[in-house]
């Protein structure tokens, strides 16, 4: 998600340059992930966990896939314009009414709403951590 805004402000950067083509193709470029995100990683009915309501956390070469409703990624998609306004509210609702949301009292506590340790990630590192969201929210 992060690379959809990076391209989109490199774009302002060369229209501000004069370069018209560069913004151009850099603006292209990003509304073409864009849409792949919105096509490959939304939680549809049959992929991840099919609830319509966030980006799932991995998409593999076999076309399954592992959702832990990562809200880092989900939040960054909405910040950087991703999902259209129906699927950012659906984002937001999402993080607003799961386990770790401030507003159900529970304070943001891990970047994933299924907490994922050692065993689900590279190398053993630990995905998640108590203070992770804390640090965004």
């Amino acid at each position: 998600a992060m690379i959809v805004g990076f391209l989109r402000e490199f774009a302002e950067v060369e229209s501000f340059v004069g370069n018209a083509s560069g913004a151009q193709a850099l603006n292209e470029l990003a509304d073409q992930v864009a849409t792949s995100v919105n096509d490959l990683l939304w939680s549809a009915p049959g992929v991840g966990l099919g609830t319509n309501d966030h980006y799932v956390t991995q998409l593999n070469p076999d076309n399954t896939t592992r959702d832990f409703v990562d809200y880092d990624a989900n939040l960054i998609a909405v910040a950087h314009g991703i999902p259209d306004k129906a699927r950012a509210a659906a984002v937001l609702k999402r993080v607003d009414q799961g386990r770790c949301s401030a507003a159900t009292g529970a304070g943001p506590q891990f970047v994933s709403e299924l907490y994922y340790g050692p065993d689900d990630t590279t190398h053993g590192n630990t995905g998640d951590s108590w203070c992770s969201m804390g640090r965004i929210a």
